[in-house]
């Protein structure tokens, strides 16, 4: 029976692993982490794999570290209690994906184990052996300490389904989600007391109809995601607390940038950017995905969207009111204005001709679960940094000189008006450059758009009254950098985030708290200072607010000096402070900025 690929189960910020227990003769463990980037790794040397006593990993089993990754990776067929390591786990988060099969005449089981601080006899007596069952029926269940119990999820018989199960060390409660489009659901793990330490994982399958490998091709990934860095900004500012700053995605000697986050209609926080790339401009640009079904708290591998023969870059990302995920990008064709390289001449030499003129267009996927699948690409009109803007009624609104809308899920883009050059319009820039912006609550689009002439760079502003028909003159707002992304809070504030790509390199927000007309620069939020400050490489942050207020912004940046000269996918996670905070925070900044004074 035809199954899907199965997806890596995720075990997020290992910290080691120590103590050898007894090995299954094949094992393979290597050291693929990059300490200069990463960091020390955990301790994987002095891991072992075995077996529980009761059962085997199947002969065709290997498990190995990953280059690069720190990742665990079981492949072949799991049986019984296939012991995959001993670990020392606290606090972290545990993630593991796996297909079972369920046969209409049986019961599959899928162990999914981590064995606690406590003593145990027996699997079942163990109050962190966590066991996972779909029934005939239909009916999945879980058991731990105790008897089996209803998850209140379904498994339709005869199908392959992909369940995910997470655990917080020491919360008293697993969550588990079946399918990519399931909403996960809360179950306590049956214990009086959780562990508030990990020693040993285990991952296995069974039941009465023979499905022994259900879990054929599993995989169990260690791995560091989202690392915390030093903080470059202070924690507490006028108008907001950083909660921390961290790195989300790197590809080892490889450049990224231009990313975008949404959160999709399953509460999953998304984000695309373009990677895999030797630098700025070249022709090998893809667009990527990196995923978090935790608010944040871990993110997974980037995942491919879409690789077109071209430089596939600035990416944008938007859930729709109807649970669409689209996700638009340029095809760019660089062989005739900055072709860099000899290289890069031959790997166009080497292109159809035909191919470089059909592709070369602006694009837009789509996708109806979420993002873990898209539909093929279709041209648009047009194309603006963090993609199009969706109002109330449903319209999309690509705004460029000319003003393109669609009504119909981005599949046709009549074009509603344009818009003149204003006199004296002095940019460097073509006009409008990279335009964003959002709908107020009081019906209005406000627009931001990158400017330079000279040393002013402040972003101008333009604003419809009626769906993008027409638009105010543009006018200089005091917000120094480029380009904009603009997200409208749940308190109904705008919010614009942008990178200042002048000294003090750094990505900074500004609060309007009255649908843009004033802008509060003096309360100016800093997310992050460039690290190195003559990097030149960063900025594109875009932002999204999660249901308990805080936000998250991403951005592209360079993380340490040393690191070489390839920015990485970085975020912000922050939130506002109290209002009444603001005016006190402010006279204090200085005190806050040197340590002496925290609130």
């Amino acid at each position: 029976m035809a199954r899907p690929i199965p997806y890596g189960l995720l075990l997020l910020l290992l910290l080691n692993a120590p103590a050898a227990m007894a090995g299954v003769e094949d094992a393979v463990f290597r050291d693929g982490f990059d300490r200069a980037a990463d960091g020390e790794p955990p301790d994987l040397a002095g891991a072992e794999v075995g077996s529980y006593p009761t059962g085997a990993l199947a002969p065709e089993s290997r498990v190995s570290v990953s280059d690069g990754k720190g990742v665990l990776r079981l492949t072949g067929k799991a049986r019984n209690y296939g012991d995959l390591a001993q670990v020392a786990l606290a606090g972290e988060t545990l993630i593991y994906d796996f297909d079972l099969y369920l046969a209409r005449s049986g019961t599959s089981v899928a162990h999914c184990g981590f064995i606690g601080d406590t003593a145990f006899d027996s699997l079942d007596q163990n109050p962190m052996a966590l066991w996972v069952q779909a029934k005939a029926s239909g009916a999945v269940e879980y058991r731990g300490n105790g008897a089996w119990r209803p998850s209140g999820l379904t498994h339709p018989p005869d199908t392959w389904q992909h369940y995910r199960l997470s655990y917080r060390v020491g919360d008293p409660t697993f969550q588990l989600r079946i399918g990519a489009a399931g909403a996960p659901v809360s179950l306590g793990i049956n214990a009086a007391t959780p562990p508030t330490r990990i020693q040993r994982l285990l991952i296995a399958a069974g039941g009465t109809d023979g499905t022994e490998a259900a879990l054929d091709n599993t995989e169990l990934v260690l791995r560091t995601a989202s690392r915390a860095v030093a903080p470059t900004v202070p924690r507490y500012q006028p108008a907001a607390e950083i909660l921390s700053e961290v790195v989300i995605a790197r590809q080892h000697g490889r450049y990224i940038g231009w990313p975008t986050i949404d959160r999709a209609a399953n509460g999953d926080l998304l984000i695309v950017f373009s990677g895999d790339r030797d630098w700025h401009v070249d022709p090998y640009g893809k667009v990527f995905l990196v995923r978090s079904t935790d608010d944040g708290k871990t993110w997974g591998d980037p995942e491919l969207v879409i690789d077109t023969p071209l430089d596939d870059r600035d990416t944008g990302l938007v859930t729709l009111q109807d649970g669409t995920v689209i996700v638009t990008f340029s095809a760019a064709n660089w062989s005739k204005t900055k072709p860099y390289s000899q290289d890069y001449k031959r790997f166009y030499d080497s292109l159809n001709p035909a191919a470089i003129t059909a592709w070369s267009a602006y694009w837009m996927v789509a996708s109806q679960d979420h993002g873990y699948t898209w539909g093929p690409p279709v041209k648009i009109p047009g194309l603006v940094p963090h993609g199009p803007v969706e109002l109330t009624d449903g319209q999309l609104l690509l705004v460029k000189s000319a003003i393109f809308s669609s009504f119909d899920v981005g599949a046709t883009w009549p074009q509603i008006a344009s818009i003149p050059k204003p006199i004296g319009w002095a940019s460097d820039y073509s006009w409008p450059s990279e335009v964003h912006g959002a709908e107020t609550a009081t019906g209005e689009v406000v627009a931001l758009i990158r400017y330079r002439a000279g040393s002013d760079i402040r972003l101008r502003q333009m604003t419809s009254a009626d769906r993008g028909l027409t638009w105010s003159t543009p006018i200089a707002t005091p917000m120094r950098g480029y380009p904009a992304h603009v997200l409208r809070l749940d308190n109904d504030w705008l919010l614009a985030t942008y990178g200042l790509r002048v000294s003090p390199q750094s990505q900074r927000a500004t609060l309007s708290m009255d649908h843009g007309k004033t802008w509060l620069t003096d309360r100016e939020i800093v997310l992050s200072n460039a690290i190195p400050q003559n990097g030149g490489h960063m900025g594109y942050p875009a932002s999204v607010q999660l249901p308990d207020g805080t936000i998250w912004t991403v951005y592209y940046q360079i993380e340490q000096a040393g690191h070489g000269e390839h920015p990485s996918l970085m975020g912000t996670h922050w939130r506002l402070r109290d209002q009444r905070d603001w005016t006190m925070l402010h006279m204090v900044t200085p005190l806050i900025s040197s340590g002496a004074w925290r609130p």
